[in-house]
Formats: structure tokens, sequence, C-alpha cells
């Protein structure tokens, strides 16, 4: 038998923490003596690949990447990277932290010589030691795995249990967000069409592309609209039609301006100054004075207060308390009818995870602006 070596803390990649410190120090505490060689060895290598999926902004690899002993390394020339795809590098020729150099010998020769039964058994024994379980019991080992807890394949996805957690509560949060739906009336999908048709003929410049049109034609029957795109691509110039569709909606349902929130949000400060600054720049533009006339006067109409056009950060608008005196939480959600977060690509699991938590899907539509090829979020 053996124990389950704690390894250092990553250093190699500022801002990611090692999974390794604080999840082997429990599992040594809770496993030692009671786990051979075999399935340690299997474990550590498990952590090391999802270490280093971590590092290129994955919260899971899949059972094969682990077979295989895969590491994942961040290519700035490549535009996409799927990090359960096959590619990457064998662990044993990685040196550092990541390797199986202090692996012993016939330990690791009989790791690299399981079979499909093999890693079967494997899975079994670390189920009954509490290293790994089902999604159903998520929340009380270090790892889980999202296959078929009897007949794992190549295909299950194995992540630490706080990865999975949170992973987890942001599909459920989105499942609300999409089962909502977005209200009747002029909200409706072809009185939505119309008036987005009256509101392109009263631009007096260039119109908007037709995957304008539809983004903003959707976020009148839709809780969540994603609008991606690089620099000058017209994402703002999206968001603001989205905005003045909406409120005109508003109006037209018989609702005025009154208790309407609008609330800017991204990762940084720097981030959410400029989306504001570059939404007021939007509304000013001589071409669109009738188009966006409502957003026009509802943002310069509660300049001054600061009521119902807030800019925030993320972290900001889950500290600051809302009307009943507490912070947001799934019982006390933000409020806000629109949620703008600019720079979505920054936004890791956990901090999204919590902002979708305290998002009212029965009231708030929520915006995410942001590139894909930009800057990526520091955590997974």
């Amino acid at each position: 038998m053996t124990d389950i070596r704690i390894e250092k803390k990553n250093e190699s990649r500022p801002g990611v923490r090692s999974v390794f410190a604080p999840v082997l120090i429990a599992v040594a505490r809770r496993c030692f003596g009671r786990v051979d060689e075999l399935d340690a060895a299997a474990f550590r290598r498990a952590m090391r690949v999802m270490e280093s999926a971590m590092r290129v902004g994955s919260v899971c690899v899949t059972l094969d990447a682990v077979k295989r002993g895969v590491v994942f390394d961040e290519d700035p020339e490549e535009e996409f990277f799927d990090v359960n795809a096959d590619a990457g590098r064998a662990l044993a020729d990685v040196p550092g932290s990541l390797g199986e150099a202090g692996e012993d010998a016939d330990v690791l020769e009989r790791l690299e010589s399981l079979d499909e039964k093999g890693w079967l058994g494997v899975l079994e024994r670390l189920r009954e030691v509490r290293l790994l379980s089902p999604r159903s019991d998520a929340a009380v080992t270090p790892l889980v795995h999202d296959g078929d807890p009897d007949a794992p394949g190549d295909g299950t996805r194995l992540y630490t249990a706080d990865h999975y957690a949170k992973e987890a509560s942001l599909a459920a949060s989105l499942a609300r967000l999409f089962s909502a739906g977005a209200g009747t009336g002029a909200a409706a999908l072809e009185d939505g069409k119309a008036l987005v048709d009256e509101i392109c003929g009263e631009i007096r410049r260039y119109g908007l592309h037709e995957r304008q049109r539809a983004a903003v034609e959707r976020a009148l029957v839709s809780r969540l609209s994603i609008v991606s795109g690089g620099p000058g691509t017209g994402k703002t110039t999206t968001v603001v039609f989205m905005l003045e569709a909406l409120l005109r909606a508003r109006l037209k349902d018989g609702f005025g301006r009154e208790g309407f929130v609008i609330a800017l949000a991204a990762p940084t400060g720097k981030a959410t100054q400029r989306m504001k600054e570059s939404i007021e720049k939007s509304i000013s533009e001589e071409g669109y004075a009738d188009a966006l006339r409502e957003t026009r006067a509802f943002i310069r109409a509660d300049a001054v207060r600061q009521e119902q056009y807030v800019a925030r950060t993320i972290h900001k608008w889950l500290a600051t308390r809302t009307v009943t005196g507490e912070r947001p939480s799934p019982g006390n959600p933000l409020e806000a009818d629109v949620l703008i977060v600019d720079e979505a690509s920054m936004i890791d699991a956990h901090l999204a995870a919590e902002l979708f938590s305290v998002i009212d899907p029965e009231r708030t539509r929520v915006v995410l602006l942001g590139d894909k090829n930009q800057l990526a979020a520091v955590g997974p």
C-alpha cells in the first residue's frame, strides 16, 4: 500500500492555483494506507493531467487523456483549442511537477499496460475509497466523473469536485434563464420583428446588418443573448439597439421608464467604464438621433441619480447590497431588468457561476459581449 504524495504548488502560471496542494492534502489524510501503488499512481496522473488542462482554461479532461498521460499546452497561434482533442505530450516528456519521473518504474509500466477492464477496475477502487464519484456524489470526493458509473468509456469527463459543482451550478442557472421565457405582448416574436423594422426605418445613416437585426429581435424574446465579435464589428451598436427595442416594447405594453434598471458589468473597472462610454457615444451619433431616442432619453434622465443606469464591476455588483439590505443571493437577486456583461471571455467558471446564481430569470435579460479570440479568463 502507498500514500498519495503531496506535490508542490505550481508557479508556472501566476493566478492559477495548483489543484495538488488542497486536494491531495485532504486525500492523504483520508486515504493513507488504503490505496495500492497502482491506484495511487493513476490518481496522481489524473490530477497532473487535470492541472495541465486548467492552465489552458478547461475545467475537465477526458478519461482517454488520463489513460494516455497527456498534458496540454497553450498555443497563442491557434485560433481554437480543444483541451479534449487528440493533442498534447506524454507526461514522461514533461520536466518538473507535471512529469512522472518520480513514479516507480514497475508501477508506471503496469499503469501503461492497463486495458479497458484494468482502468474500470482502477476507477471502481477509487470510488470505494472515496477518491472518485459519479456526479450524484460530487460534493464528497476530490474527483468527479460524469459518465456511466458502471461502464465509463473514453468519453467520460473527469472534474475536480469544486469545478464540477461550479459548472453544474452555472448550467442550472442558464437552464432557468432559458426556461423562463421573456413575456408576451409587444415582446412576442412577430411584434418584435415589426418593432425592429420601425426602429431601423428611423436610422438616418447605414442600417443594421441582418445579423444585428436578428440579435435585436431575439433579445425581445430571450432571456440570454450572446454578442461575439472582434473590435469594430458592431457589438456596441447591437447592444444600444437592443436597449432601444426593449424600452419601446415596455412603453408599448403600457409601462413607463420608472423602475426599469439597466446594469452594466465587466470583470475590470476599466472595461466597465469603457463599455459605458461606448454606449453613450453610440446613442449620441447624429444618424441615430431618432432611432435611439428612448435609450438616449432614459440614460440622460438618470445621469445624475445613477439608479436606473448603473455601471459596476462584476465583483462590485456581487458585493453591493440590494434594497433588502443584504448582498445578492439566489433568494435576493440583482435588481436589474437588463444586465449587459462585457469582456465575457475573461470570466472564469467560478465567477460566472456566482453571477448567474443571483440573476432573477423572471425579470432580468442578460447580454454577454466578448471576443473569443481576445483575453481569456485567469482561471478555468
